[in-house]
């Protein structure tokens, strides 16, 4: 994983995790291991990337993927777990690609309910920069390994009044993933003498409004065929969205959660999910 991805996963990770205990049994999960390194041979109508990338004509893609197995012998999880292990597999190297990398993360597990957020990192041969990323958010029953979207949870009459809600959830969340990230490495090196002087930065109101209004331009782009068909994931008692765009530029990345409002969820189970002690 880059340095660019363990960024995106300390951003996922600053959603405080939270798992409720309930009477029923919660199942395990473990984190299993899909890492294969890939080496190839350029073929003919890829000489260009000999000499600079491929030393004797051979090239190896580094690989660092991890998945998620729930411990549970339903069918609903096995079902899950295929699932899980196919996202995995399909972010496997491939030829002409340099770097392949997946970490899947449970975020929120019940009796009922998995939620699961997915980073991969893809970078060919000679690509450089931040925009090789993709996240996936899945939440899914485990009873049944139906995945719950947007539309499964919410009215569409609700659409309108979400709309509304979203450019401003969406813009929080980056300055927090911005300045989280500045305070970790803040505390890795503070300034001589000022080792407990750490004040949060605070976004000034125009830059926020800035922000806003990126946002904004992303929510309008979408339908509302598009937004019932989001998927959704739970963390910490709070149902998100994901808009998995680089609406900030590259170095903003791809994970920008967005908070369905609560007043909004019309779905008595997942209502239950959120009001776990």
């Amino acid at each position: 994983m880059t340095g660019f991805g363990r960024a995106i996963l300390f951003a996922i990770g600053a959603l405080c995790f939270c798992r409720s205990a309930g009477s029923q049994t919660i199942p395990k999960y473990k984190n299993l291991d899909l890492s294969q390194d890939l080496a190839f041979h350029l073929k003919p109508d890829d000489k260009e990337f000999h000499d600079r990338f491929c030393p004797s004509d051979r090239c190896v893609c580094k690989s660092d993927i991890q998945y998620v197995r729930i411990t549970s012998e339903s069918q609903g999880v096995r079902l899950i777990n295929q699932r899980l292990r196919a996202d995995a597999e399909k972010a496997r190297c491939v030829y002409l690609q340099a770097v392949a990398s997946m970490e899947q993360e449970v975020t929120h597990l019940s009796a009922h309910v998995v939620s699961v957020v997915e980073l991969a990192e893809s970078l060919n041969i000679g690509a450089q920069g931040s925009c090789h990323q993709s996240v996936a958010v899945h939440t899914y029953e485990l009873a049944t390994a139906k995945e719950y979207l947007l539309g499964d949870i919410i009215s569409p009459s609700s659409l309108s009044k979400l709309r509304e809600t979203l450019p401003a959830s969406i813009a929080a969340e980056h300055d927090r993933q911005d300045h989280e990230v500045d305070y970790e490495q803040w505390k890795a090196n503070p300034p001589a003498g000022r080792k407990d002087g750490y004040k949060p930065y605070v976004e000034p109101a125009e830059d926020f409004a800035r922000d806003v209004e990126t946002g904004r331009r992303k929510v309008d782009s979408l339908s509302d065929r598009d937004l019932l068909r989001a998927p959704i994931f739970i963390k910490n008692t709070h149902l998100f969205i994901n808009i998995n765009d680089y609406i900030f530029g590259c170095a903003g990345g791809t994970f920008h959660p967005a908070e369905i409002p609560a007043s909004m969820i019309t779905l008595p189970s997942i209502q239950r999910e959120l009001h776990k002690p």
